[in-house]
Formats: structure tokens, C-alpha cells, sequence
């Protein structure tokens, strides 16, 4: 068994009706280079001094972890996780599991997966770099 860290990732899986979002690799990451995965990444140390958010919308997630959800979508798929909430867009966001990498890997995540329930199907602009 190696020695490892494990790191704190989130990801969302954004779902309107019958159809769930998902974003393919850049083929030149290190990591898992063109596979198809949802929107997501690490909770960064700054997450922790993201501002608490509260309603039934998020009931019972932690304020770093939607923090960290919240940037990873700007990030990545330019969305706004809280004017999609203040519009009335986003119906829930809620804990549906997590991932922890083996202890086999040096790099371990602990992966929390979100489930965004959509009330409409929003615009995105992907990161392409």
C-alpha cells in the first residue's frame, strides 16, 4: 500500500428532464486525456471562504463544497450556479454519492457527486483550453 493523500474533489451532474450533461476530456490532459466525464474538480484551500448559501434548494451540503461545485462549473462550462438559482432554474442540488480512489493510486480523491436537477436547460460555453 502506498502512502497518499487524499484530496477533496467535487462534481456535478446537471440533469433536466430526461438528458444529463456531460463534457469530454481536452485530449492533451495528463489525466484521462478525451474521456467523457462530468463537470467538476478539487476543493481548493479558497473554497473555504466561499460564502454560505442556504434554502431548500442545497439543503444539508456544506458551504466549501458548494463552493467548490459553484467555481468548477463557472470554470469549466461557464455556469452560474447562483444566478441559475436566483432565476429559478435550478430546482435542487443534492448529494447522490461519492468516489474515493484506491490506495493503490499516489493520488487519491475523495469525489462528492452533486446531482443539479434543472428546471430548464441552460446555455453553456465549454472551456476548450
Amino acid at each position: 500500500m502506498l502512502e497518499s493523500t487524499i484530496r477533496e474533489a467535487v462534481t456535478a451532474v446537471l440533469h433536466h428532464g430526461d438528458e444529463i450533461f456531460m463534457v469530454r476530456r481536452n485530449p492533451a490532459l495528463f489525466s484521462f486525456p478525451g474521456y467523457w466525464a462530468f463537470p467538476g474538480g478539487k476543493v481548493d484551500a479558497e473554497d473555504a471562504q466561499g460564502r454560505p448559501r442556504s434554502g431548500a434548494w442545497c439543503e444539508g451540503i456544506g458551504a466549501t463544497e458548494l463552493e467548490a461545485l459553484a467555481r468548477e462549473l463557472r470554470e469549466e462550462i461557464s455556469f452560474d450556479l447562483d444566478a441559475a438559482v436566483a432565476d429559478g432554474v435550478v430546482e435542487s442540488v443534492h448529494l447522490i454519492g461519492n468516489a474515493l480512489t484506491p490506495d493503490i493510486v499516489p493520488a487519491r480523491f475523495n469525489t462528492l457527486f452533486f446531482r443539479v436537477a434543472l428546471r430548464a436547460k441552460p446555455a453553456i460555453t465549454l472551456d476548450t483550453g
